[in-house]
């Protein structure tokens, strides 16, 4: 996957093989040779609440590096159709 591509598009991944863990919905924002930059609100949300206040100056961004993505997903610009509408 080329994660340049996706740069300010949504992604979806997994930080863990366990199919019982959640996915990530995450904004990518860059990519270098090492992993992936993401905005993911959760944390922003954390973040915010902890410090208790409402809003931040600047977005905070995430590093995830490409060796903890298990798997990642992305949605191309077309309709995704069930098979069984095609039986």
């Amino acid at each position: 996957m080329n994660f340049e591509s996706l740069i300010g598009k949504r992604i979806s991944f997994s930080l863990s093989l366990d199919p019982n863990s959640a996915l990530v919905v995450a904004t990518v924002r860059g990519a270098d040779l090492g992993g992936v930059w993401v905005e993911y609100q959760t944390i922003t949300d954390q973040i915010l609440k902890s410090l208790d206040i409402s809003m931040l100056e600047k977005t905070p961004l995430m590093f995830i590096p490409y060796s903890r993505i298990m798997f990642a997903f992305a949605s191309n610009d077309v309709p995704s159709i069930s098979s069984r509408l095609t039986e």
